[in-house]
């Protein structure tokens, strides 16, 4: 029991341990997937999906942290139906990570933008912030685990640099790509995923 304070501190107090649970939680679960991949032991399961549904579940995962770091999010055309063979969960995790990730390294008030269209014979997914940019020689490096890039924003936020690894390794089980641009600091980032559209349709 949390004593010592009045009942709108306790649960104040509480919520805090709550968020720094789930924190540790997803932590793990990155941790724990990066060296899957690095065994090669990280598996995915295709079926015909609604590419669309994923960003909205993704979306809805990461409302919460977004709004708590203090940035608007913009969505955009996430409601077309592009169908890709994918896993689902994996797939979710991607865009869940990458909207953590744009939150994370973004001041308060700045705008995060997620798109979704089709081109050609690949569905393209990117998440573009208006916040700290990255250096040119990083936007490689960026995918390697536990790199780490400027902590002016992010410091408080946690993370151990396996968000962008794990991107990269569902990106390519799935037959796709992800890329990294930026026009430098404080100019923001923009992160593009391309995954082949399901040739069943």
């Amino acid at each position: 029991m949390i004593t010592g304070n009045g009942p709108k501190e306790n649960i104040s107090l509480v919520r805090v341990m709550m968020r720094q649970v789930a924190q540790l939680k997803r932590l793990t679960s990155d941790l724990l997937d990066v060296n899957r991949a690095a065994n090669g032991k990280l598996f995915i399961e295709k079926t015909q999906i609604d590419l669309g549904e994923v960003l909205s579940a993704a979306v809805e995962t990461s409302r919460g942290f977004i709004k708590k770091c203090g940035q608007k999010l913009i969505v955009k055309n996430i409601d077309s139906q592009i169908v890709v063979d994918g896993d689902f969960s994996r797939l979710m995790q991607l865009v869940t990570n990458l909207l953590n990730n744009a939150a994370k390294f973004s001041k308060m008030g700045d705008q995060i933008e997620l798109l979704m269209e089709r081109q050609g014979t690949w569905a393209v997914v990117s998440v573009k912030d208006t916040g700290i940019g990255l250096q040119q020689d990083m936007l490689r490096e960026i995918f390697n685990s536990y790199t780490q890039v400027e902590q002016s924003y992010s410091s408080t936020r946690g993370g151990l640099g396996l968000g962008l690894p794990l991107v990269k390794h569902i990106a390519q089980l799935h037959g796709g790509t992800v890329e990294a641009r930026s026009e430098g600091p404080n100019r923001g980032a923009e992160f593009i995923v391309r995954l082949p559209l399901s040739e069943k349709v």
